[in-house]
């Protein structure tokens, strides 16, 4: 297994998740039990949400990054599956870090906006890219 790969997926899918639950309106953006650095604000972050910059051919983001961090989760824990299919996956991390150069400049120069999860979220991706890039 490769840890630090399953520890930074782990993260992503938690904030992948947030977005999703604040998006679906079942989680308040500004809830009291979240740590104040992590909080969406509904004057930033909030309102990115709902932007067709936070889309990929119409589905949100957040919800394409649920589906890939868990999916990498889950690939952590099977050394030789990933072995076999790493071409594809450094493929689809490259991808991922692509986008986020693209919406790094979006949210900074075209929404004003910093949002520090999306951020993270873009750190987090380069650095599962460069795991994969040196792995064997």
């Amino acid at each position: 297994m490769n840890l630090s790969l399953a520890l930074l997926s782990f993260v992503g899918f938690v904030i992948s998740v947030y977005f999703t639950l604040v998006h679906r309106k079942l989680l308040r953006p500004d809830a009291a039990w979240i740590p104040e650095v992590c909080r969406m604000e509904e004057q930033s972050c909030g309102t990115i949400l709902g932007t067709p910059e936070a889309r990929l051919l119409r589905v949100p983001n957040f919800y394409l990054g649920v589906i890939y961090y868990l999916g990498l989760i889950i690939l952590s824990f099977f050394p030789t599956v990933t072995r076999e299919i790493l071409l594809e996956l450094r493929l689809i991390s490259g991808f991922t870090v692509f986008l986020g150069i693209v919406l790094t400049y979006s949210l900074i120069w075209k929404l004003r906006v910093l949002c520090i999860l999306c951020f993270a979220g873009h750190g987090i991706n380069l650095s599962i890219f460069l795991i994969l890039m040196v792995r064997p």
